[in-house]
């Protein structure tokens, strides 16, 4: 039985290895591929869904991306990460007002919870950064 587990944990670290390998090497189909195997096995795991959405993302599927995001902030919402790629994914998505309004509710949630904010200041800080960069400078001063 142990002997039955720790072969199942080695076949999930070397199925999360050749994921992340895929994402990082730019091959973000096999990446997805790999990525949906893993939800799969574990559906509320906030890294994969992270993950998953940044290779769906890289394949252009912003709103699929969105989705994966939407779920992890939901399964744990002082997941930081999952903010920060969040706000890419809709200033990319940049296509109408409502992408606005979605990224100025990413921005003050990460602002509306103290602890989230302190102990993931620098992800707000990439935020703004990247809000300004895509959507101007107006939008960030409105977001404050």
């Amino acid at each position: 039985m142990l002997t039955a587990r720790l072969a199942a944990e080695d076949a999930w670290t070397a199925r999360w290895e050749l994921a992340r390998t895929y994402l990082l090497l730019g091959d973000a189909d096999r990446a997805v591929s790999e990525f949906e195997r893993l939800r799969q096995q574990a559906p509320e795991d906030v890294e994969v869904l992270r993950h998953l959405a940044l290779a769906e993302a890289k394949t252009g599927h912003l709103e699929v991306a969105s989705t994966h995001l939407e779920a992890a902030i939901r399964l744990d919402p002082n997941y930081s990460e999952a903010y920060r790629a969040r706000a890419e994914v809709y200033a990319v998505l940049d296509r109408d007002d409502a992408v606005h309004e979605r990224a100025r509710r990413t921005w003050e949630d990460l602002l509306g919870d103290e602890r989230l904010l302190i102990t993931t200041n620098y992800v707000a800080l990439e935020t703004a950064a990247l809000v300004q960069h895509r959507l101007g400078m107006e939008a960030v001063r409105v977001l404050m």
